[in-house]
């Protein structure tokens, strides 16, 4: 499904950091970290973004049920939870590496 919105970014302008972190502001210092470290993020961050952009525009076409849209919004909910899950994860991480790092404190 990946490729369905990689085929589509030619058409569309954005900022994918910008826009993850309009859509989940309560992340936001955990998403610029993830943004800058991993280039796999990154794009999960642009293929968000873009799906997010192509499901607008279908929506607004209004031409009623339509494949399209149903398929963009299962793929959006899916990149959704994955970005949950790598920043939930990497939060994880750093909360375990900052104790394991006090623990070293004598």
């Amino acid at each position: 499904m990946h490729g369905m919105i990689r085929s589509m970014k030619k058409n569309v302008v954005s900022d994918p950091l910008r826009d993850v972190v309009a859509r989940l502001p309560e992340s936001e210092d955990r998403i610029r970290e993830l943004f800058q470290d991993d280039e796999h993020f990154r794009e999960l961050c642009a293929d968000y973004v873009e799906c997010m952009k192509a499901l607008q525009q279908f929506q607004k076409m209004g031409t009623g049920p339509d494949e399209r849209i149903e398929q963009y919004t299962e793929l959006f909910v899916s990149l959704e939870e994955e970005l949950s899950v790598r920043i939930s994860e990497s939060a994880n991480d750093k909360s375990a590496a900052e104790g394991e790092r006090l623990r070293d404190i004598p």
